[in-house]
């Protein structure tokens, strides 16, 4: 029973979205517009209208930025780890080394291509093509480490992850092929995603300012006949707080002096 009142509960609760309001609620929009920009700006379309545009081949650039950055990612956040491993033996050390060592000349390639806008030196730094090498490169490395399996180590290695090794040195050629005959192609639509990506992220943002937008109190107009009528009223009761006090004080006095009376007719009565 409790469970189900606890299912309950969850169900009836709904989603509220908290936006904490800031003052500087408008550096979203400043954010947001300069994004939106820059995805319009990144957009291949503007080739096929005219090559005089300056902006025209900036796609281009992005482009190479972009599988640069991803690159950079897959190093710092799966590799890296990898070779943080203690359970490594030293020669699959070695090849995971190698591994990291050619994924970093990938992405300083990627940059020099952004840089330079240089399509036929580095024309096999296309997005499509790295993901194949780097595919291939992951499942290799990892049948090494299969075949220096110690089974006295931490490290596990199941079945599942052998036959999901052999798959990318399976399907890494496969990509890195589609990605030369298809090239043009694959680079269109990857940087009409990244636009796209970073339009509604622009969008998001410009949404997001208006939501922590501080809502500001609406003052009423100061009504002097009222401010008048309040202070005479404040004066009349403030009176009547007085006379109230002095009536108490003067029954008090009569009271003290009236048992002084008393007191003084006890004694005399006692004195006779």
């Amino acid at each position: 029973m409790a469970k189900e009142k606890l299912k309950i509960k969850n169900k009836n609760k709904k989603f509220k979205l908290k936006v904490k309001k800031t003052s500087f609620y408008w550096m979203y929009f400043v954010l947001g517009g300069i994004v939106i920009l820059l995805s319009l700006f990144f957009a291949p379309f503007w080739k096929e209208i005219s090559d005089k545009i300056p902006w025209a081949n900036w796609y281009s650039y992005a482009l190479g930025g972009l599988v640069a950055g991803a690159i950079l990612l897959y190093m710092f956040t799966i590799l890296l780890k990898k070779l943080r491993n203690k359970d490594l033996n030293k020669t699959v050390r070695i090849i995971f080394g190698v591994e990291f060592s050619l994924m970093a000349f990938f992405a300083v390639c990627c940059i020099i291509k952004a840089i330079l806008n240089d399509n036929e030196k580095f024309a096999f730094l296309n997005a499509c093509e790295i993901i194949g090498i780097a595919l291939w490169l992951r499942g290799s490395v990892e049948m090494f480490n299969a075949y220096y399996y110690d089974k006295n180590s931490a490290q596990k290695y199941p079945i599942w992850y052998l036959a999901a090794n052999i798959g990318l040195i399976t399907f890494g050629p496969l990509i890195f092929a589609t990605g030369i005959v298809y090239r043009a192609t694959i680079d269109l639509i990857v940087s009409y995603v990244f636009c796209s990506i970073i339009f509604i992220l622009g969008v998001f943002s410009c949404v997001w300012g208006g939501l922590s937008k501080p809502v500001k109190v609406k003052e009423e107009p100061i009504n002097e006949v009222e401010l008048v009528e309040e202070n005479e009223t404040k004066q009349i009761e403030q009176a009547e707080i007085k006379e109230i006090e002095t009536e108490q004080e003067e029954n008090s006095l009569e009271e003290k002096v009236e048992v002084i009376k008393e007191e003084i007719i006890n004694e005399e009565e006692r004195g006779c």
